[in-house]
């Protein structure tokens, strides 16, 4: 199983067997900065072009203050208050919930930018499933359903077996806080060596 928490950034966990891969230097998981596009903008890590800064809750309101700047999201720019300097991830999802084609497209296009890590994430490991959680998974399905149908056909074997299932963490936003907590819990003297449960 993969574990893709979507917020400010991008994080993420590998399990395997029922315990979490921690790597080497207990680094594993840092999907956010895997580099999806050579020349792309500035990522506070000193790399450019990171994952998550096309597809996290912080690329989500960049793309909508720039929309917001060129007249192309008025119902997200209302929630900000009218000012595009304000618009968040957040007025976004607040507005794709309310059916705003503005903010849905802009939901499918943020949702195409995760599908892309995805697809790399499953080249790569092959998992049975992908949870995804984080902030992000508060807008449901207006960001699920785009994810999903991006995702066919970018991951390769789609000849040879069905699409990996994408599926909100059932812990929604909490879910990465309540793995680090139990993580530490796990580690604690005497702990059960960190099998997942």
């Amino acid at each position: 199983m993969l574990m893709v928490s979507l917020g400010t950034g991008i994080g993420g966990g590998i399990v395997i067997d029922g315990r979490l891969y921690e790597g080497t230097h207990r680094m594993a998981g840092e999907f956010g900065h895997m580099v999806v596009e050579v020349d792309g903008p500035p990522c506070p890590c000193g790399n450019r072009g990171c994952w998550e800064r096309f597809a996290s809750g912080s690329a989500l309101g960049e793309l909508a203050r720039q929309d917001a700047r060129n007249g192309l999201t008025p119902r997200v720019l209302e929630l900000a208050g009218g000012d595009p300097v304000a618009v968040t991830g957040e007025h976004v999802t607040a507005a794709a919930i309310d059916g705003d084609p503005d903010a849905l497209r802009l939901m499918a296009r943020l949702g195409r930018f995760v599908a892309i890590g995805i697809a790399n994430l499953v080249n790569i490991f092959d998992p049975q499933v992908v949870v995804v959680g984080g902030g992000l998974v508060k807008a449901g399905e207006v960001l699920m359903a785009p994810v999903r149908a991006s995702l066919d056909g970018l991951a390769m074997g789609a000849r040879v077996r069905p699409q990996v299932p994408v599926l909100p963490a059932s812990l929604g936003e909490r879910s990465a806080a309540v793995g680090a907590g139990l993580m530490a819990m796990a580690a604690a003297p005497g702990a059960d060596g960190g099998v997942v449960s």
